[in-house]
């Protein structure tokens, strides 16, 4: 090889050197930061969403509270529960005109055809 070519070649690998160094370090800097970024931004999407999620709980609660509040001060709930009072009472003597054993029978046949399933388990 002549020394033109070496001189030529050599001035060639001098110049690509650092354009080749700093493309290297540009882009292992870029895709760290991209990293970084993105890590970052997937963070700060699911602390929103926990946030969003926490205040619709809060408000599920709070609605449920209040309907519960409501149903409590209701003079429709104090009366149904006072007639519910007056009807256990009266079941006893409801149930007396009936054959007990008949109705026990009808139970269990029910349960027995319906649940059959479960107790072949």
């Amino acid at each position: 090889m002549k020394i033109k070519q070496k001189i030529t070649l050599a001035a060639i690998i001098i110049a690509l050197t650092p354009i080749l160094i700093s493309t290297a370090l540009t882009n292992y800097i870029a895709t760290n930061e991209s990293s970084i970024a993105l890590r970052e931004l997937s963070q700060e999407r699911l602390i929103s969403l926990r946030n969003v999620k926490k205040n619709q709980i809060r408000d599920y609660f709070a609605t449920i509270k209040n309907q519960l509040t409501n149903l409590a001060n209701s003079s429709l709930i104090t009366e149904a529960l006072g007639d519910l009072n007056t009807a256990a009472q009266n079941y006893a003597d409801d149930i007396g005109e009936y054959n007990k054993a008949s109705l026990h029978q009808h139970v269990k046949t029910y349960y027995d055809v319906t649940f059959s399933h479960v107790t072949s388990l």
